[in-house]
């Protein structure tokens, strides 16, 4: 029975090598690539929303890092992400068919990520600004997170929810570490953060007094509880309560504004005491707040009304007023390196864009299926297979072939050496008999 060739080791070690190299670039995704996005479920369409919702875009954040605007979505369940330099939007982040309902939005300066909250998630997502991908996750136990602020300090973030308290999560541990009564009379929503205080100020949006909350960034506790006022009676009698809030850190001053009056309150950071108030000319109802420190413009838009205002934080004059397409929504972003000001359209699902004058420069529509960019350059692990396979298996295909070689020729030096060595085992083939021997 004729005897199988095997293949040598070392041939079917360079084979198995170029299939493990097919498999590989077949099935290994690029660093920080994701999965196909999930399908888009639309708002009108399933139970997304809230506080008789669905909302639109609700707040904006701006990245320095990148130059970029993230753009929280409620309503399509969606974080957009607008480039600063030429008003395009650039990215599109779905959190597909879960109705998280994406609200407050902060840029973290140290991990270089997005903090978005989420109503109807109970959570707050974290979304790299390079691959505008979510990357995590951190759990809350008050549920219903909506306003959220950064304390730098401690890594900690503090989050308003619906249920009147804030919640404390650690971005190091992952988990929360206090939950805060702000205010039991009243709704905590706009916060904002002081890194020169190392606290955090709350806008009380309820009870029968007007006040904002000083949390203590160290023991996450609330130190101090300020009463404030816009210093004129409000529209049809109605109490004015605070609805956003800003820390100023060129003066150390806190400034909140009112839904029911058309000036902001001016807080000492430090001594807790009302020090002024700031009329916002021909805005009656004040909403977000944002502060450009380049110019020193504090821009508020309006609450209920379609309006930007802008106010110099040294001199109190009104610098701008810019009329707006829809409503605003109530978080808004300003590229101090340019002055623009980014303000989300809740109504209008849009983004306007306001020149640090006053002009509208543009309104950017948000799309609501994902905006497909350019084809992204190939990653470095793709361009290494692909010059590694081939090389691969040409080797393989070269030891066969050389090994089939080998195989021949020793069979053709073993044919013709065959013949000789039959021939001369023939028995008529004995060596010739001696000479006789002498005599005996």
């Amino acid at each position: 029975m004729a005897r199988r060739k095997s293949i040598p080791r070392y041939v079917g070690g360079v084979i198995t090598f170029a299939v493990a190299l097919l498999a590989v670039a077949a099935t290994v995704r690029a660093p920080g690539a994701s999965p196909a996005s999930p399908s888009y479920i639309r708002a009108a369409d399933s139970e997304c929303g809230f506080f008789g919702g669905p909302w639109g875009p609700a707040t904006a954040a701006y990245d320095p890092g990148r130059g970029e605007v993230f753009i929280a979505d409620s309503e399509t369940n969606h974080v957009y992400v607008l480039s600063a330099a030429d008003d395009r939007i650039v990215a599109n982040i779905s959190f597909g068919a879960l109705c998280v309902n994406p609200f407050g939005v902060v840029y973290d300066p140290l991990t270089h990520q997005i903090l978005v909250s989420e109503i109807g998630g109970g959570g707050v997502a974290l979304i790299s600004d390079r691959t505008n991908n979510v990357t995590g996750f951190v759990n809350l136990t008050g549920g219903g997170p909506m306003f959220i602020a950064l304390d730098t300090g401690q890594n900690e973030v503090f989050s308003t929810d619906v249920n009147g308290n804030i919640s404390v999560p650690s971005l190091t541990t992952g988990s929360t570490v206090a939950t805060i009564s702000s205010d039991k009379s009243g709704q905590p929503l706009s916060i904002a953060y002081s890194p020169a205080l190392g606290d955090l100020f709350v806008a009380n949006n309820g009870g029968q007094t007007a006040t904002i909350s000083e949390i203590s960034g160290t023991s996450d506790s609330v130190v101090a509880t300020l009463s404030v006022n816009c210093n004129g009676p409000p529209p049809g009698g109605s109490l004015e309560l605070p609805l956003g809030i800003l820390y100023d850190p060129d003066n150390g001053l806190v400034y909140t504004s009112f839904n029911l009056c058309g000036s902001l309150s001016e807080v000492d950071g430090t001594s807790g005491t009302q020090v002024g108030t700031l009329p916002l000319g021909g805005l009656s109802f004040g909403g977000a707040l944002t502060y450009d420190n380049v110019t020193g413009t504090i821009w508020v838009s309006g609450w209920t009304q379609d309006i930007l205002v802008g106010v110099s934080a040294s001199n109190g004059q009104v610098v701008a007023q810019t009329p707006l397409p829809s409503e605003p929504g109530l978080g808004i972003a300003v590229d101090p390196s340019s002055g623009d000001v980014f303000v989300p359209l809740f109504k209008n699902q849009s983004v306007a864009i306001v020149a640090p004058d006053g002009d509208l420069v543009a309104v950017v529509p948000l799309p609501v299926a994902p905006t497909p960019g350019p084809p992204a350059p190939l990653p470095t692990y793709v361009v290494v297979l692909a010059i590694l396979v081939p090389i691969a298996v040409i080797v393989a295909i070269w030891a066969v072939v050389v090994d089939v070689r080998r195989r021949e020729s020793k069979y053709l030096q073993l044919s013709a050496w065959a013949p000789r060595s039959q021939e001369n085992a023939r028995p008529d083939r004995q060596a010739p008999p001696g000479p006789p021997s002498g005599p005996r």
